[in-house]
């Protein structure tokens, strides 16, 4: 017997060539079509984190190069949540060619060493904001690369760098006038004298991080606050050859000095704190006994 075709059942087999069809069919765009410098870099990648992007780096050749260029032309690169995690190869494929870095925070990438860092940091002139918090294979003469490339420096965070000397503070001094922050915590080799050559070339100073820099004494804070009259922050915690007449030529001199933190500096007297506390914010927290006795004294004088 003849087979025969009803019309209802063509239509129907047509309809399945037609669904057919369509999942066969292949979108003939992809992400990379987009223009890459004025979308995918500002849009999107701009969004992800360093470890998505080297993600996306293993995708194809394609990825590869874009994640690269995008690498290249990057302002600014933060590795203080990776730090634990990155390798040498990974940093220098982040910073390969890259001439364009204004901000760069590596705080505790312990394994950068000078024949790493120095070359980077020659390449990029224009950095304004600098980390390397805790990085301790480092020496001084990656300070004098910073001062001599980068004179637009404004921001520099060398706490935790206990390999710092005063030659490496000089050189920041004769070169990074810009300078409005530092931070020199546990920098311990560091003493009046790198101090007084630093406030005499950096007036612009408005925050200074000296925590546990032990040599510190009253004559590099009296040199700090006249030298650098637009100060406003000072930390000076664990200082302890500071004493009372610290504080009295901060509240002298010091005319902008808004925030002094002064705990764990065992020489400075609570009396001496009590009548700065409504002129400086401080860290440290006045008994109510100490409140009242020299409340009292007050009174009687």
């Amino acid at each position: 017997m003849a087979a025969t075709v009803s019309p209802d059942n063509s239509q129907t087999d047509e309809k399945d060539d037609d669904a057919g069809d369509a999942d066969n069919e292949v979108f003939p765009h992809t992400l990379l079509d987009l223009p890459w410098q004025d979308v995918l870099w500002t849009k999107v990648l701009a969004h992800l984190s360093v470890t998505d992007c080297f993600s996306l780096r293993q995708v194809s050749q394609e990825y590869k190069k874009m994640i690269e260029d995008y690498f290249s032309s990057c302002s600014k690169l933060d590795l203080a949540d990776i730090a634990h995690c990155i390798t040498p190869t990974a940093f220098e494929i982040l910073v390969k060619d890259n001439t364009s870095f204004q901000m760069m925070i590596l705080k505790d990438c312990r394994f950068l060493t000078k024949s790493i860092l120095i070359p980077v940091i020659e390449r990029n002139t224009r950095i304004k904001h600098l980390s390397i918090k805790n990085c301790t294979s480092l020496g001084d003469c990656i300070v004098l690369t910073i001062s001599t490339s980068c004179r637009q420096l404004t921001h520099l965070n060398l706490s935790g760098c206990t390999w710092l000397h005063n030659v490496g503070l000089v050189t920041i001094a004769y070169k990074c006038h810009l300078l409005d922050y530092l931070n020199i915590k546990n920098c311990s080799n560091i003493t009046d004298e790198g101090i007084r050559t630093l406030v005499f070339h950096c007036h612009k100073l408005t925050t200074l991080k000296c925590e546990n820099v032990y040599h510190l004494t009253n004559y590099g804070v009296e040199l700090i606050v006249k030298a650098c009259p637009l100060m406003t922050k000072l930390d000076f915690r664990g200082c302890y050859r500071l004493t009372d007449r610290s504080i009295k030529v901060i509240l002298e001199h010091g005319r902008n000095v808004s925030e002094l933190k002064v705990k764990n500096c065992q020489s400075i007297s609570e009396q001496c704190l009590i009548e700065i506390k409504n002129k400086i914010q401080i860290d440290v927290s006045i008994t109510k006994s100490a409140k009242k006795y020299f409340s009292d004294i007050h009174l009687r004088s």
